[in-house]
């Protein structure tokens, strides 16, 4: 296997999360680009073997897509190191790679690496020689304590990382090279990124005793940033989110539930709130 590359200390960032809040969303962060020279070691936000900066090395990118929820990764191992990677996203109870498509391996297992049932993916961690030999997932619970989650085959190499997202932020994409360094033909991960999303809150603030005038607020959990200019709907009717991001019906709904909606952007996914 891969030659094991020198221990390296970590610390872990614990924050309690406020309030509960209605629904959750994400707000995709810029795209990330791979590289570094550092081998055999977490460079900020980076994992790399000791073939990091191999003049062959390939880029490699993948996001869940907007409208879909980030579960883990999906790998697959060839003789007990990392042939490919991707993200592991669900929609509608349904788990989907991204990029979708097949593999581009003649062989290997293929393993579905995700975090338990009510916990977030939020980073990465390794082992790592010569080439990245497995892959896993961090897990964060309600109060966003971090852990390792499960990881995929191929144990050889050293631990390495974790690659964590910031607080009360969940892992979107990751992105890396590969390289056929350490095989001589077939491309294997030698580098590896995380690219994590903010989570935002969607709240309904007011209902009146008689008559229902809706307010809705749109924040960035990580920091309380209230997002303005948003769209929000209250089905009858719309309105945009000023600066300290809250939306207010123009008009009265009368009595009975109303639900508040976001449909997202380019950043963002939709979500919703009802009274």
């Amino acid at each position: 296997m891969s030659h094991r590359p020198t221990s390296r200390s970590t610390s872990r960032l614990a924050v309690r999360l406020g309030a509960a809040v209605a629904v959750l969303i994400t707000a995709a962060a810029g795209t990330l680009v791979p590289g570094g020279s550092a081998q055999g070691a977490v460079v900020d936000d980076q994992i790399n073997s000791f073939s990091a900066g191999a003049p062959d090395e390939t880029p490699f990118a993948a996001e869940c897509p907007v409208g879909t929820t980030p579960r883990g990764v999906r790998v697959v191992s060839v003789d007990g190191f990392s042939n490919d990677v991707r993200m592991l996203c669900e929609k509608d109870g349904v788990l989907q790679s991204a990029p979708d498509g097949a593999f581009v391996v003649d062989r290997g297992v293929s393993e579905d690496i995700v975090c338990a049932s009510g916990q977030r993916v939020a980073g990465l961690y390794a082992r790592v020689g010569t080439i990245i030999d497995s892959i896993g997932v961090r897990c964060a619970d309600a109060e966003d304590q971090r852990s390792d989650g499960p990881i995929s085959l191929g144990q050889g190499g050293g631990p390495d990382g974790p690659v964590d997202c910031p607080p009360l932020s969940v892992l979107r994409g990751l992105a890396g090279t590969k390289s056929a360094a350490y095989s001589g033909s077939t491309l294997q991960v030698n580098t590896l990124r995380r690219v994590c999303s903010d989570l935002t809150v969607l709240t309904k603030l007011t209902r009146g005793a008689l008559q229902l005038r809706p307010k809705a607020k749109l924040v960035l959990a990580a920091t309380g940033e209230p997002l303005a200019g948003r769209r929000i709907s209250f089905g009858r009717c719309s309105a945009t989110t000023n600066a300290q991001g809250i939306a207010t019906c123009p008009f009265y709904l009368g009595l009975g539930a109303v639900t508040a909606s976001y449909a997202g952007d380019a950043r963002t996914e939709p979500s919703s709130a009802r009274s």
